[in-house]
């Protein structure tokens, strides 16, 4: 029995964890936002990223190699490696 792929809990929990963070709708790849309006498969709805591709190795299911994208950004950018433009995100302990 295996974990689902991308149709099983697992994964539908990494989405949800994704779109759940501070950034969770902003793209990783053109830092626009992304509107919860857009419904796959508009270009510009919201899709989730392996910042490593699958094709190269990366993990499924690690919420590190996770993040937001449009569509059509996550299309554009296919399975290359290359540089996000990462939000780093600083909390103040008072």
């Amino acid at each position: 029995m295996g974990n689902g792929g991308r149709t099983g809990h697992a994964y539908r929990k990494l989405i949800g964890a994704v779109k759940g963070r501070p950034d969770g709708w902003v793209c990783c790849r053109c830092r626009r936002p992304i509107d919860p309006g857009h419904r796959w498969p508009d270009p510009r709805s919201w899709s989730l990223d392996h910042l490593v591709p699958l094709a190269h190795g990366g993990p499924l299911l690690d919420p590190a190699n996770a993040a937001a994208a449009h569509l059509s950004c996550n299309s554009k950018h296919g399975n290359t490696i290359k540089q996000t433009k990462q939000t780093i995100i600083e909390t103040q302990i008072w």
